[in-house]
């Protein structure tokens, strides 16, 4: 394996926490989208993909809305992220899935002899609730259980967020959206809080991500709505206070609106490590 494939590997799995951040791949973007506006997601309403970035966001959905993502990493890592949310009653219901897998990677005994292959990959299923408390206010809830596999090793924990999101007025919602709480100490416990400012043309969003066992973020991203039915984003990831790394860089993306279906093309820039190509389907079920 290259060495690029390892270091790549172990950013995915472990993240760019000091020492053994559990899960920490639970913060991965998801829907190319929120991918092309640098993942400034915690406010913006009505998008069935903020289920992975605000829960409370959801509660704005006035049908059936389903969404898969699809991305492939260097050497072989494949990200896959599948959601539905519905309207139940007075609340917006829903359940998601992200499914990553690292690709075949070599096992070595003590003396660093090949014995074999072995796949590691992580699954996280995931339960929604969302709904708007007071005129203009939501809640939201996720309940999940990551379960990730290396080798003949398994690790598994119930894990939740709480979000809210406030309509400000016509234009403007701020978002914000307690991630990965759960026992431990080790957990990818992440703040994350933001405004989105929506016109018929034109939405720009930003965001602060506050994480317990990492340096803080900054992201903006915009989209602009044209020639009817094509969308084009772009936005910046900054991490406060270091050098530009991994997890600094720009986004961008396109997406296209087909009545009731949404073809989105994001791109993340993972610094020298590459960029990567996040492709997304929204369903909007009449």
């Amino acid at each position: 394996m290259k060495k690029t494939g390892v270091i790549f590997f172990l950013f995915l799995a472990v993240g760019s926490c000091p020492g053994a951040t559990s899960f920490s791949y639970l913060n991965n973007p998801a829907g190319a989208r929120a991918v092309g506006m640098a993942e400034s997601f915690a406010a913006l309403p009505g998008d069935v993909f903020s289920l992975n970035y605000n829960p409370a966001s959801t509660a704005y959905l006035k049908q059936t809305a389903m969404g898969f993502t699809h991305a492939e990493f260097i050497q072989g890592t494949r990200y896959e992220y599948a959601a539905i949310a519905f309207p139940v009653s007075k609340a917006v219901a829903g359940f998601s899935a992200i499914y990553i897998n690292n690709g075949a990677q070599e096992r070595r005994d003590i003396n660093g002899v090949v014995s074999g292959e072995f796949t590691p990959y992580q699954l996280v299923p995931q339960a929604s609730i969302a709904a708007e408390v007071l005129q203009g206010f939501s809640l939201g809830l996720n309940l999940k259980v990551p379960y990730e596999v290396i080798d003949d090793y398994s690790n598994y924990k119930p894990l939740f967020d709480i979000g809210a999101n406030l309509k400000i007025d016509e234009r403007i919602y701020a978002g914000v959206n307690a991630q990965n709480l759960g026992t431990g100490a080790d957990l990818p416990v992440n703040l994350k809080a933001g405004l989105a400012y929506m016109t018929e043309k034109l939405n720009f969003c930003i965001d602060y991500n506050a994480p317990t066992l990492a340096v803080s973020t900054v992201s903006m991203g915009f989209e602009v709505k044209a020639l009817g039915m094509l969308v084009f984003r772009a936005g910046y990831k900054y991490k406060l206070g270091t050098v530009v790394d991994a997890e600094s860089g720009v986004s961008g993306g396109f997406g296209a609106r087909l009545d009731t279906l949404n073809i989105d093309y994001g791109y993340k820039s993972y610094g020298e490590l590459g960029g990567t190509h996040f492709v997304s389907l929204t369903f909007a079920l009449k």
